[in-house]
Formats: structure tokens, sequence, C-alpha cells
């Protein structure tokens, strides 16, 4: 059976011409605009990200885009020795860390490390506020406080 048999008799509803200039048109999200590149007119997408880095920024958390550079890591060779532990580090301005992670001998250490720094954004980065600072060095001990804050944020995700 092929696909022109199970398409509605409208279908196609428009040219590809039609649907590009639908999508590219001023103020659509694919609005394009030439730019002269080195010297060369060139049509590009009038509000894409500046550089890749604006693009990687914008789509994952800094965690996130730590582990997706260990697993380009990997991807490109890995080391040498093999693959048995990861391990995620990130510090802020307090003198201890905003996250710690680590796996120690496991058969796939990256996607373990990606499944603990998923469950460190459904719990540990509600409750991390909360510890000590420096500018609270007695931290935030009142139950009632941390417990209606967390509910709040989970709340926020539905």
């Amino acid at each position: 059976m092929s696909l022109a048999a199970d398409a509605p008799p409208s279908w196609p509803a428009m040219s590809l011409d039609q649907a590009r200039a639908l999508l590219t048109a001023p103020g659509a999200r694919f609005e394009m605009e030439e730019l002269d590149i080195r010297g060369v007119p060139t049509r590009v997408w009038k509000n894409s990200p500046a550089t890749l880095t604006d693009v990687f920024r914008a789509s994952l958390p800094f965690a996130r885009r730590l582990i997706a550079a260990m697993r380009a890591g990997e991807a490109a060779g890995g080391d040498k020795r093999g693959k048995q532990s990861a391990a995620l580090l990130i510090h802020g301005s307090e003198e201890w860390s905003d996250l710690d992670l680590r796996v120690d001998d496991h058969t796939d250490p990256l996607a373990e490390l990606e499944r603990l720094e998923q469950v460190s954004r459904e719990r540990w980065v509600h409750f991390r506020p909360f510890l000590p600072t420096r500018q609270n060095p007695a931290g935030i001990t009142d139950r009632k406080i941390i417990d209606t804050s967390i509910e709040a944020a989970n709340a926020g995700k539905t």
C-alpha cells in the first residue's frame, strides 16, 4: 500500500514552496535573512543563536552539558584503560560543592551518572538552598519552611 493511498483527499495541503514560504516569512519562527559571511551573501535564520556554544548553553543544564561532553569523549575513543567509573563535581561560590556525584565499578558508569544527575534534579536541587552558606552559616533548619518550599517546587513542575 502506498503512502499516497493513505493520505486524505486534500493532501498535500500545500506545496513545499508554499510551506517554505510560510515557515520562513517575516515574523515566522524560521524567518530568513541574508547576511554577508566572509564576503558571500548567505541566507540564514534570523532568530538563531549566534554560536553553537549559545545553542548548547540554552539547551541543557550545566551538569547535563558536562555529561554530554563525557559521552562525546567516550565516543571519540574514551580512556584507553576502559570504562569503570565516572564522577561529576561542580562548585559554585560556596566552600562546598553544588553537586558531587560519583559512580564506581559500574558496567556503564556514564549512564549511571546520568541517572544520578536526573535524581539530583528531582530532589537535591530543591534541598540544596537550605544548607549552610557564607551568608547564612547555620543554613535553614526549620523543616516546615524546607518542606513547603520543596512541595512548591515540585508542584511547579506539573
